[in-house]
């Protein structure tokens, strides 16, 4: 039953986003991609940033390479939350109605979409395997900190990984003891040792009840596809009657506490507006749909509980994608990225390029990202000017027709 539920949910999944498989490269790819090439030592999210810089190495500018490699990681992962979810849920009926549920969020449409982010899909690789050595290999305490090191080198959400434990598996001190040790020096290093993320607003937390109720805010809303116009008021009541009402079901207590927990790291931060970051802590969600599930399964006639669970899963799936795409939480640059892409010119390190109408002009980074990467040259100047200048210091001239 597990490989069927788990082949089922992958068909179900690309069912939905099969199309972004042939996604072109976009502008977080580009930053992403840049910086892994040309200055790997500087990147404060490694694991992402090997990603990027093995998959270029192997197969080039070559955008399909990265959407299956990301793909085949989330498929991946996939498996480990059916696993998980056999630990956790046990029955049947809460792994398919989990399983089913949290394998595809059109909230999360990024995801799918970007290659730009992988850092989730790899923190929620490293995070669920540590969780699942935890419980199968709960000696294995080494193990476990070299996975979380991979969680944290992935996303900051990795943080959150003794506070998982601790809820899944209190009793195993050395696990628990080493994953908080490494997550306070990685809180310790990102505030006492200056970065590329230093000062930057989006990544500086502020530990305030205003910005916590902020957050709690955004993210309850875009859970609900904006179709409440929650207040901080009625979003904590929202909450605490989820809570309140769940009292009684260790499950979906636990899977609601996950949720929370491995959503902290962003609660200091300033709110993200796209559903991409709930991609690792969705799995609590699952497990706690998936126990509510089994509830009412274990209730009422089998047949009607299957069918109604079926169409309403789908039908909010169907519709958290069409809203998430409607509010423009698409990737931005194809066009302009696979334009810059079809010059080809013969680059030398610290070669002048101008680029006259060019279509990455609105990013001011875009060309000289672009023309590094498909020419594999390093130390390029390349001006976008939005009006004509005299071409008179540069080693190549480039004018696109006007748009």
């Amino acid at each position: 039953m597990p490989l069927r539920l788990l082949l089922g949910a992958a068909l179900y999944l690309l069912a939905f986003t099969y199309s972004c498989l042939t996604n072109y490269f976009d502008t977080d790819d580009m930053m992403n991609l840049y910086g892994a090439w040309h200055r790997f030592p500087d990147q404060v999210r490694p694991a992402g940033a090997l990603f990027y810089r093995i998959v270029f190495e192997a197969a080039g500018f070559h955008p399909i390479a990265f959407r299956l490699t990301a793909f085949s990681f989330i498929l991946f992962n996939l498996a480990l939350q059916l696993r998980l979810l056999q630990h956790l849920g046990r029955h049947p009926a809460t792994l398919a109605a989990g399983l089913l549920f949290g394998c595809f969020q059109g909230s999360m449409w990024m995801i799918y979409a970007s290659s730009g982010m992988i850092y989730d899909v790899l923190c929620a690789t490293f995070l669920y395997s540590a969780l699942l050595v935890a419980i199968e290999r709960p000696n294995w305490w080494p193990v476990i900190a070299l996975l979380h090191v991979g969680a944290l080198s992935s996303k900051e959400l990795g943080v959150s990984l003794p506070g998982l434990l601790l809820l899944i598996r209190p009793l195993r001190r050395h696990s628990l003891l080493a994953t908080s040790v490494l997550s306070a020096v990685f809180v310790a290093q990102r505030f006492l040792i200056p970065g590329p993320l230093t000062g930057h607003e989006a990544y500086t937390p502020v530990f305030t009840v205003a910005r916590l109720l902020e957050n709690v805010v955004a993210y309850t809303r875009i859970l609900t596809s904006h179709a409440i116009p929650f207040t901080a008021l009625t979003a904590v009541a929202f909450w605490a009657a989820l809570f309140f009402l769940a009292r009684n079901n260790r499950t979906i207590l636990t899977g609601l506490c996950f949720f929370w927990i491995a959503l902290s790291p962003m609660l200091t931060a300033t709110p993200r507006h796209a559903g991409y970051v709930f991609y690792v802590p969705m799995f609590g969600l699952a497990l706690a749909v998936g126990a509510a599930f089994r509830s009412f399964y274990c209730r009422t006639n089998r047949r009607i509980a299957i069918s109604l669970f079926l169409l309403l899963t789908i039908a909010i799936h169907i519709y958290q994608r069409r809203v998430t795409v409607n509010r423009g939480e698409t990737p931005a640059g194809h066009h302009a990225i696979r334009q810059l892409a079809q010059l080809h010119l013969p680059l030398q390190p610290g070669n002048r390029v101008l680029l006259i109408n060019s279509p990455g002009r609105a990013y001011p980074w875009l060309g000289t990202f672009t023309l590094t990467l498909t020419h594999k040259v390093r130390d390029l100047t390349v001006d976008e000017p939005r009006s004509p200048i005299p071409s008179n210091g540069y080693d190549f001239a480039i004018v696109f027709p006007p748009e």
